[in-house]
């Protein structure tokens, strides 16, 4: 067996003692940066801290100021869309709405203040919001009456959710359509009356632009809820409870279409049951013994014999 010189295995051993310190002299060097990065990843995060508690801070400060800042004090209430109201709830109006004076803008709850408008019966929404530094507006809009209706011994002026509004006014009276409710009905301005024959009745006068030959003087719901037309004209056209409503108008203008003069030959017609409808005919109608012998009344025969007075 060949022996390995003494000098190639001596060159070995120091070449690989040399390996083993740059090795050595490698793994302190990445020791060193290792630690000096995780330092300054600590000294950023630690100045990222401190800036983040200071933004805040300073948030807290320029929030205190402005909820505090007599710059911001609330000297005018703008309010629109009440101009059509009468002036007492005018008034009313603008006493619910009314701040403390200088109140902060910032500070003032619109919310709540939307809510105290909505509880007036004659509000139907209410919108509030910053005009300016110093003012706010609050946007109206008021209940539109669509009838009067008579319940509780009082006329109310009623909007088309049913809602009565206010007691009637004369204009009203003599503007508005009619609905009288002969049943017992608590009634509270503001809150709706849920009553299925009231809302029925406003939605016949609703839709009765759509058909001309049906003019109604009135509406009539009895104590069962069983609604009557009075018709201007004087027939009295009785739907009975309120369903089937469009196929029941639906036949009272067909029968004004055939005859425009109707009131001339019937003072009723029964739609109760749509798919068997009646009438009462003037001539069916016998007049009352005592009224046709009343001294001093005058008395005509027609042309067939019949008696009028």
């Amino acid at each position: 067996m060949t022996q390995e010189p003494v000098n190639m295995r001596r060159g070995r051993e120091r070449g690989s003692f040399h390996a083993l310190r740059l090795s050595r002299r490698n793994a302190l060097r990445r020791g060193k940066t290792s630690v000096k990065r995780s330092r300054q990843a600590e000294v950023r995060e630690r100045r990222t801290r401190i800036l983040l508690m200071l933004t805040m801070a300073l948030g807290f400060e320029l929030a205190a100021a402005a909820l505090t800042s007599p710059l911001l004090g609330i000297n005018r209430i703008a309010i629109r869309g009440t101009e059509q109201l009468p002036v007492q709830e005018i008034e009313v109006t603008r006493h619910v709405a009314a701040i403390p004076a200088g109140s902060n803008l910032l500070r003032v709850p619109l919310g709540h203040v939307e809510q105290r408008m909505k509880a007036l019966p004659w509000v139907q929404s209410a919108r509030a919001g910053w005009m300016s530094p110093h003012a706010l507006s609050i946007r109206v809009t008021p209940r539109q009456p669509v009838v009067v209706a008579e319940a509780a011994g009082q006329r109310f002026e009623v909007d088309a959710a049913g809602v009565p509004i206010r007691v009637a006014r004369a204009g009203a009276l003599r503007a508005l359509p009619q609905i009288m409710i002969e049943r017992a009905m608590e009634v509270r301005p503001g809150v709706p009356l849920r009553d299925e024959a009231l809302l029925a009745a406003i939605k016949i006068y609703h839709d009765a632009p759509s058909q001309p030959m049906v003019h109604i003087a009135k509406i009539k719901v009895d104590p069962a809820g069983n609604m009557c037309l009075n018709m201007s004209d004087g027939i009295q056209v009785q739907l009975g409870q309120p369903e089937d409503l469009a196929a029941k108008m639906k036949y009272v203008q067909h029968v004004y279409q055939l005859d425009p003069n109707v009131c001339s030959r019937m003072i009723a017609i029964n739609l109760s049951v749509p798919k068997q409808p009646a009438c009462t005919l003037k001539k069916d109608v016998q007049p009352d013994p005592a009224m046709a012998e009343t001294p001093g009344t005058p008395k005509s025969q027609d042309s067939d014999g019949g008696v009028t007075l």
